[in-house]
C-alpha cells in the first residue's frame, strides 16, 4: 500500500491521475469499470479546455 502511494504521488506530479478497480470489479463489472474510465477521461479533458 505503500508503494501504491509513493506512485501515485509521483505521477500526480505529473498531472496524471490514478484510478483503481479491484481485480474482481474487472471481472464481475468491466462495462461498469470502462463506463468510469471514460468519465474521468472525459472530466480530465474537460478540466483541460478550461
Amino acid at each position: 500500500m505503500a508503494y501504491d502511494n509513493e506512485r501515485t504521488n509521483i505521477l500526480k506530479e505529473f498531472d496524471l491521475e490514478v484510478i483503481r478497480f479491484s481485480n474482481y470489479d474487472v471481472n464481475t463489472n468491466f462495462e461498469g469499470v470502462c463506463v468510469e474510465i471514460d468519465r474521468v477521461v472525459k472530466r480530465r479533458i474537460s478540466q483541460m479546455d478550461k
